[in-house]
């Protein structure tokens, strides 16, 4: 353990993570760790349907993030976290140790990384490498945002693309918006367990 700490302190990355893999259970908790840069455990609300996920709201304090998946199976799960603005408007964590907000195609990449390491090499139909990374679709309002999604689509090439939508409020946002909804950063992505069955061939491009 000790010589796999350092060698993440020699890493470029700084070993991002040292817990396992995100799962679909997991998703959204670890997305507000990654994009935060802070080993947090919020509560984790999930929604069961659209309605009521289109309701739900994320908090700073109490911590909470909000889960809602798509897909029979699961193919996509969208996740209402706080930002790093909003954390730190909030106050209650250690301001210095909050990182720089990640972007949710920063984020589909170190779940593409993570997910991957999961899937030996002899497993692998896909190569996690061949995987591109489009940018992310930018909502402006909760509707757009929520609309259907197919987050892990193949081209008419064969390649597999993710692809991510973002929805971002700052708490400074020029509108007047309810406190409720500032402060927030949500990502539309692909579900974990998904992404391993495609890397492992296991699954074919969704309609």
């Amino acid at each position: 353990m000790k010589q796999l700490l350092w060698m993440c302190v020699l890493s470029i990355g700084l070993c991002e993570s040292l817990q396992a893999a995100p799962t679909n259970d997991t998703l959204c908790e670890w997305v507000l760790q990654y994009s935060t840069g802070l080993d947090l455990e919020p509560e984790v609300q999930v929604s069961t349907t659209l309605d009521d996920f289109a309701e739900a709201k994320s908090s700073a304090g109490p911590l909470r993030v909000v889960q809602y998946a798509s897909g029979n199976p699961v193919q996509a799960i969208a996740c209402k976290v706080s930002s790093v603005e909003g954390l730190r408007d909030y106050g209650g964590f250690d301001a210095t140790q909050l990182g720089v907000q990640r972007t949710c195609r920063e984020t589909h990449s170190q779940l593409l990384t993570e997910v991957a390491a999961g899937v030996t090499a002899a497993e692998r139909a896909v190569q996690p490498e061949s995987v591109i990374l489009d940018e992310d679709l930018t909502a402006w309002m909760g509707p757009q945002w929520l609309a259907p999604l197919t987050p892990l689509y193949r081209d008419e090439g064969g390649a597999w693309h993710l692809q991510a939508r973002e929805l971002a409020v700052s708490s400074a946002w020029y509108i007047p918006l309810p406190q409720s909804i500032k402060g927030v950063h949500y990502c539309y992505l692909v579900a974990p367990d998904y992404l391993a069955t495609v890397l492992r061939g296991e699954a074919s491009s969704p309609d």
